[in-house]
């Protein structure tokens, strides 16, 4: 079996998870039509930046890797995107999954939200250094 469908059904699978569930009703709502080869997840976040839904907030480098990460996410295997989106950057659990009515842009700003703080506790903005962004 290839990377690539390797990384189909492990999405399938991941894609059952509550999380990816309200990202596919996300998707649903807003009329997009999710592949389940994919995360739901990393789809909402796409649609929610190419229809402009979500700001990137911060300077422009903060903004620039933040988008670069999410395009890098695409080539990771699910599993370890998934990881990002359920751990704090201490390794503890985090739900973005509530519940109640999906709102398409809430999902993604939270999702958003979770990828920054990773990135931030990673060190991985270029213009960090020891700056407080909050």
């Amino acid at each position: 079996m290839n990377a690539h469908s390797q990384n189909w059904r492990e999405a399938e699978k991941l894609n059952q998870q509550p999380l990816n569930q309200q990202a596919k009703q996300a998707l649903l709502s807003v009329r997009e039509s999710p592949n389940p080869g994919r995360l739901y997840l990393l789809q909402l976040l796409q649609w929610a930046l190419e229809k402009g839904k979500v700001k990137l907030a911060g300077p422009l480098s903060r903004r620039e890797m933040l988008k670069e990460s999410l395009e890098t996410m695409n080539t990771w295997s699910p599993e370890k995107v998934m990881e990002v989106f359920h751990e704090s950057a201490e390794g503890d659990p985090v739900n973005l999954a509530k519940p109640g009515p999906v709102n398409p842009v809430g999902l993604a700003e939270a999702l958003l939200d979770q990828l920054d703080s990773r990135l931030i506790a990673a060190g991985m903005y270029p213009d960090q250094r020891g700056k407080d962004y909050d």
